[in-house]
Parts: C-alpha cells; structure tokens; sequence
C-alpha cells in the first residue's frame, strides 16, 4: 500500500514529466510548422496549435512511458517515444502545412530530446 506522501510525490515527478515532454513537442511543433521562420513562430495561431499538439503528445509519451516502464530510462526509448508521439499528435492536432510535416515534427522532436538527453548525462557526470 502507498502512503499518501509517496503519492502526492509521484504526482509531482509526473507533473514534471508531463511539463518537459509537453516543452519539447510544442517547441518542435511551433518550428517546423512556421517552417523555421522566427517571426512566424511567434504567430498566435501557430502557438495556440503547438500548444494544443504538445499536450497530446506528452500524454501519449507518458501512457509510453508508463507502458515501457523499464526501458523508459534509456536515451534513445525515450527519443524514440517522444518522435512517434508528437508525429502522431501533430498528425492528429491539425491539418499539415506541407505534406510530411508531421514526421518533420516528431523527427526534429526526437533529435531534440536525444541531444538534450545526451547534454544534460555529460554535464551531471562532470559534477
């Protein structure tokens, strides 16, 4: 049985969970779909987009997550997992502006992430 402090702190690491991977799928998402213009990004309808695609994709990286439970921890799951989520929710959240954009999202998604996976183990082993 679980106490209630385990529980309320499961809460709060899926909160953080649902919170990075909701950042990561919306970034990409605002990216590719303004197709790299800086200015276009800052669109009120394309945030509002990335925004609505990027809570989809972080619950379906978290049922993944829970899903693959064991291997979740590693880089590349957890690249991977990000790539096939937000390519299905951007697929899912609105039509394309070009066609393949959806993949172009959860690929630069997916990159992102394994990076920053990557960059964040380099830079916790040097402490």
């Amino acid at each position: 049985m679980f106490s209630i402090s385990e529980i309320v702190e499961q809460v709060k690491e899926a909160k953080v969970v649902l919170a990075k991977r909701w950042a990561a799928a919306a970034v990409a998402c605002c990216a590719v779909m303004s197709q790299g213009n800086i200015l276009a990004m800052f669109n009120a309808n394309h945030l509002l987009t990335a925004a609505k695609t990027g809570v989809l994709a972080s619950v379906l990286i978290f049922v993944g997550m829970l899903v693959l439970k064991d291997k979740a921890d590693e880089d590349y799951i957890k690249a991977a997992m990000i790539g096939v989520g937000v390519t299905a929710a951007d697929f899912v959240s609105h039509p394309a502006h070009f066609w393949g954009e959806a993949v172009l999202t959860g690929a630069v998604a997916m990159g992102v992430a394994w990076c920053i996976s990557k960059l964040m183990s380099k830079v916790c082993q040097c402490n």
